[in-house]
């Protein structure tokens, strides 16, 4: 089922770029393959390529997990055990990738403005590159 979900946002992505629209895809990439695969894609695209890595200690993703099982109102289907498997799983970033990526700290949405005008200026720098 995770292959089939890549393989549909990479197939949405070549539709979107195609179409001469930019596109983010939005999506865990906790494992260097599936990065790598939507580099290559960017590459035979034309189309520039940042990761943008969303990120907050793992006390506060607890917290923030334990607090929203139960509501109604939440879209997501992590639990804990989810968390768990995905953090065990994550594999770090490469040099190269590292270069390419914006850090977003979850925890201080007032700074996410400042952080969104560093991801367009190295996806314009890709762009030129």
């Amino acid at each position: 089922a995770t292959d089939r979900t890549y393989a549909r946002l990479a197939d949405i992505a070549k539709q979107v770029v195609g179409a001469g629209w930019p596109v983010v895809v939005d999506a865990t990439f906790l494992e260097a393959r599936r990065r790598d695969a939507f580099r290559a894609l960017a590459r035979d695209l034309g189309a520039p390529f940042a990761i943008a890595a969303c990120e907050a200690p793992g006390r506060t993703l607890y917290t923030r997990i334990v607090e929203r099982t139960g509501t109604s109102r939440d879209a997501s289907d992590a639990t804990l055990e989810v968390l768990d498997r995905q953090r065990a799983r994550s594999q770090l970033f490469t040099d190269d990738e590292r270069a390419r990526t914006v850090t977003f700290d979850t925890r201080n949405p007032d700074e996410q403005g400042a952080t969104i005008a560093v991801l367009a200026r190295l996806l314009d720098a890709h762009r030129e590159a």
